[in-house]
């Protein structure tokens, strides 16, 4: 929430009922990791927001939130482990490479573990 003030001699103030980072208030960015990071839906936190009467993000704002903070902040930090995985297997005289094949569903070749088309 944002409230801003005038007084009688003409002096605004703004206050906000949270720290902003880059004009996003850093709850509503809290939050959505959250969400995200701990495997919950949307849906579900905010149905138990509601139960509570508890303001909360919008639907859209928290899949915005994703797009634009959350999901290239994953992925940097998926492309640097894999980096630094190929980095530690590069270095290595020999790497031994096991897999479990065994694939039992419909479709699947247990021999390769690949898919039929």
């Amino acid at each position: 929430m944002k409230v801003t003030i005038t007084c009688h001699n003409g002096h605004i103030n703004q206050w906000n009922s949270q720290p902003l980072i880059k004009q996003t208030p850093a709850g509503n960015l809290l939050i959505a990791s959250a969400i995200l990071f701990s495997g919950n839906s949307f849906s579900s936190v905010n149905s138990f927001a509601e139960c509570l009467g508890v303001k909360f993000i919008k639907e859209r704002r928290f899949y915005d939130l994703q797009k634009i903070y959350l999901c290239p902040i994953v992925n940097a930090a998926w492309i640097e482990e894999e980096n630094n995985v190929l980095a530690l297997l590069k270095a290595k005289d020999t790497v031994n490479l096991n897999g479990d094949g065994r694939c039992d569903s419909p479709g699947h070749k247990a021999k390769y573990g690949t898919l039929c088309k």
